[in-house]
């Protein structure tokens, strides 16, 4: 779902995260777009430097809960396209689902890692774990809608995936924060 981005709500908190990337040559990978609303924010506020690139990476075609609740995607990408064509050279658009993404990256490493794609469980837990090998040691790695339960079956809704992550990778990482649906980890190692 799109993520509201205030400086009392999210801002404030992917500020105090990632503030220490701010002017400098840094990757971000988000995994989720929808209208493009936080990578336009983390392009104006985090990654500001010209050798910055952030990509965002989505099918444009909504997910399960989507199609349930009859929200229509049809022009999901043209805003997103719309909304980053000012960020030419910094913002990277990859139109394709994160899982075959994720993938086909080899040696890539990433000071953030987005994850608001797939709500499923297991999508959620499949792009962290394919996600995290591509993230830097002090990266951070975000999870947006941790208590997100729209559907009514917790397979289909991220927590269970999150937290299973979470205590599998506990020796490789720290939990920064859990603030409004979201929660943030650092790689320690």
């Amino acid at each position: 779902m799109a993520t509201k981005v205030t400086e009392h709500g999210h801002a404030a908190k992917w500020r105090h995260w990632l503030g220490h990337l701010v002017d400098q040559p840094a990757w971000g990978l988000e995994l989720g777009t929808w209208k493009g609303e936080s990578a336009e924010w983390m392009l104006d506020n985090v990654f500001t430097h010209p050798a910055s690139r952030y990509v965002c990476v989505d099918t444009f075609e909504g997910s399960a809960e989507h199609h349930l609740l009859g929200i229509d995607c049809t022009t999901l990408e043209r805003d997103a396209r719309a909304r980053l064509a000012r960020f030419s050279g910094r913002a990277v658009i990859q139109k394709e689902a994160s899982a075959s993404f994720l993938r086909e990256l080899n040696g890539s490493r990433f000071d953030l890692l987005y994850v608001d794609a797939d709500h499923s469980a297991h999508g959620v837990l499949r792009d962290a774990v394919l996600g995290f090998d591509l993230l830097k040691v002090g990266g951070v790695i975000v999870f947006d809608d941790y208590d997100w339960h729209e559907m009514p079956d917790p397979l289909d809704c991220p927590r269970m995936a999150v937290d299973a992550f979470a205590a599998c990778y506990a020796r490789q990482m720290v939990e920064l924060d859990r603030f409004h649906w979201q929660r943030a980890f650092a790689r320690i190692k």
